[in-house]
């Protein structure tokens, strides 16, 4: 029989109103619970404030940020839509300069943040969002769900894959 905590809903308003605009409406996540003695987060709380950050960083324009929870290896695999990113190094460079023009990344709005912890070391994360681009009258709302494979380096978590896939409203 698995643990009560397998399947542990948390609505985390606070948090995510101090770090983001954002209006999530449901954050699952799935793993031990926290240690009631020490009162130690668990992997999933940790995974899940790091998927807070990043969504914060990319608001912030702060791509160094971002991609501090990337595995910062050549073994990264991110997919952005059709575009394939093989390595840290390329992923970080398509950032960069998709940031040069600020106005270009838009802010991100989380509907939906969940994660499940498969292993000790390994879990899958998936944020459903939305973005508007406020400074750019023109530009549609886009609607997107990026699926993240996050493993345990210890004592971080970074995510090694992940596929983004989006459209327009």
């Amino acid at each position: 029989m698995r643990q009560l905590s397998l399947s542990i809903t948390l609505l985390l308003f606070l948090q995510l109103q101090t770090t983001m605009a954002g209006n999530l409406t449901v954050v699952q996540l799935a793993s031990a619970s926290a240690n009631p003695a020490t009162g130690a987060k668990t992997d999933t709380q940790i995974i899940y404030e790091m998927l807070v950050k990043m969504l914060d960083r990319w608001n912030a324009r702060d791509i160094d940020g971002l991609m501090s929870v990337y595995w910062n290896s050549p073994g990264l695999l991110a997919v952005i839509d059709t575009e394939q990113f093989d390595g840290w190094e390329n992923l970080y460079r398509s950032y960069k300069n998709q940031s040069r023009n600020p106005t270009n990344m838009g802010i991100v709005n989380p509907t939906r943040v969940q994660v499940e912890l498969l292993k000790p070391d390994l879990a899958f994360g998936i944020i459903s969002w939305t973005m508007k681009y406020p400074e750019n009258a023109h530009a549609s709302e886009v609607v997107g769900t990026t699926t993240m494979n996050i493993q345990k380096f210890a004592p971080d978590w970074k995510i090694v894959a992940l596929h983004t896939s989006f459209t327009e409203m």
